[in-house]
């Protein structure tokens, strides 16, 4: 049985409605990877994040701060907003060139709730399924506008997508998406699930809202 939320189910059936590594460098560098990584780990559990409004820069996918007046955001802190804008943008993001690629990694960052919704939303039995709603060659593009904290562990996201259809207009609306996280040990079964989460991130509440048209 299905259980997707009536965002998720209002968001398809809106869009049907509209119409429609690398590889390691050597055992040094790994192992340096591994300490520094363990290192971070042990930072990020005692660091206080605080809440910083900020956008993403199209080129180097940091954050980048939206007023003068807040002082530059340390490491672990551009880390933690990273990673929480590129979980969004993946869990958002449709495109048949890479769905099961990035579905596979949104589950390894997924945990609780937040897994349980996505894996009910790509479920075949779901009418409501992505694949039913949209076709080959549609496309919905995410954007990343803006990021804050609610607190150390919730964060809210405001985001633009866009369904692209060949050969008719573009059609874009904004949302805020509320998401619980944290940093979790993990075990991994290669050295490129290590590479993408090796830190541990981890989101467990997953819920997203509809501003309206843009």
């Amino acid at each position: 049985m299905s259980h997707v939320t009536d965002h998720e189910k209002e968001l398809f059936l809106g869009a049907r409605r509209d119409a429609f590594k690398w590889q390691v460098f050597g055992a040094v560098g790994m192992a340096m990877g591994v300490a520094s990584m363990v290192g971070w780990a042990l930072i990020l559990p005692l660091k206080e994040i605080r809440a910083v409004p900020f956008s993403i820069d199209p080129d180097s996918k940091l954050p980048v701060l939206l007023t003068e007046k807040v002082q530059e955001l340390e490491p672990s802190e551009a880390m933690a907003f990273r990673e929480v804008a590129n979980y969004v943008q993946d869990r958002e993001t449709y495109d048949v060139q890479d769905n099961n690629e990035r579905l596979k990694s949104v589950l390894r960052r997924s945990d609780e709730l937040a897994e349980t919704s996505y894996r009910d939303l790509w479920d075949g039995s779901n009418d409501n399924h992505p694949d039913e709603i949209y076709t080959p060659k549609t496309k919905v593009q995410t954007e990343i506008l803006g990021v804050s904290l609610v607190n150390d562990e919730t964060v809210q996201v405001e985001i633009r997508k866009s369904l692209v259809i060949p050969n008719q207009p573009i059609a874009s609306a904004r949302y805020v998406v509320t998401v619980t996280y944290g940093f979790e040990e993990k075990i991994v079964t290669s050295m490129d699930e290590l590479l993408e989460n090796p830190f541990g991130f981890t989101v467990t509440n997953y819920r997203v809202d509809a501003m309206g048209d843009i």
